[in-house]
């Protein structure tokens, strides 16, 4: 029993880490190309192991059950590097450590706590029947379990094409209202510019009063010719202001020569 004890130690830490490191290496090289490969790498590690855990059960000694195991002992562990990077992809830089917590949380409790619970539970089940090799029947009991989690896998890497599918479509949609369309764009006039108020109004009002000049070009103060009259408004500068509003205006007997007879309104 020591020597067992001392190599599936050794067998533990050894593909453990192997299984862990060629994970991360592998996600690297094809993460960036398909985001499928955070689920499909663990359900194919998952789905090769199978067969060899099933050999481990059935081996009639401890060395060939070590061989059969040191290869499950690795590909089981291929979940562990996706599962922490692509949490850490998906959520907010101020949710990592929250959600990273939570995903240690959910395998230590699940898998280390209920998984030797279960195995103990079903190995004391099947003692009344195979009393000889009652923890070899709760092993086999874990075969399903494989298959179940090769399933959810799969059903993430659905969930992950469908999102990114979902994505891609988003990022074309804006990209295509973000180009310049082919149309000419007719360069309607701008409103601010129209009703912009013009600060040196009435100084270029009380000039053309006393010249008899129109203050606008193109527009006559009684609205004849040059269409609506503005609407005048006190300190824009804008529009005719009243003949209570108006400056009281001293012209110079050249000045009234040079006027004409009618003034503007």
């Amino acid at each position: 029993l020591p020597e067992v004890a001392v190599w599936y130690a050794l067998l533990v830490g050894v593909f453990v880490s192997l299984g862990m490191f060629v994970s991360g290496r592998l996600i690297d090289r094809f993460g960036k190309r398909f985001k499928t490969a955070y689920a499909y790498l663990p359900a194919i590690g998952l789905a090769i192991a199978m067969p060899f855990f099933a050999g481990f059960i059935w081996a009639p000694n401890w060395p060939l059950a070590l061989v059969f195991l040191a290869l499950p002992m690795g590909l089981n562990y291929f979940y562990l590097s996706p599962a922490v990077t692509l949490v850490q992809e998906e959520v907010r830089p101020d949710q990592r450590v929250l959600s990273g917590a939570l995903l240690l949380l959910v395998m230590n409790l699940i898998g280390l706590g209920l998984g030797p619970t279960y195995l103990g539970a079903a190995s004391d089940f099947f003692r009344a029947s195979h009393p000889d090799n009652s923890l070899q029947m709760a092993f086999y009991t874990l075969l399903p379990f494989y298959g179940l989690a090769i399933l959810m896998f799969l059903g993430l890497a659905r969930k992950i094409r469908r999102q990114t599918s979902t994505e891609g479509v988003f990022a074309r949609r804006s990209s295509r209202s973000s180009s310049v369309s082919p149309w000419p764009v007719r360069p309607w006039p701008s409103l601010w510019s129209r009703r912009r108020p013009d600060r040196s109004g009435a100084r270029r009002r009380t000039a053309s009063m006393s010249s008899g000049a129109s203050p606008t070009p193109g527009r006559r103060w009684d609205g004849a010719a040059g269409g609506r009259r503005p609407r005048w408004r006190a300190g824009t500068g804008r529009g005719t202001p009243p003949a209570s509003a108006r400056p009281a205006i001293s012209l110079s007997r050249a000045a009234r020569a040079s006027t004409p007879a009618r003034l503007p309104r």
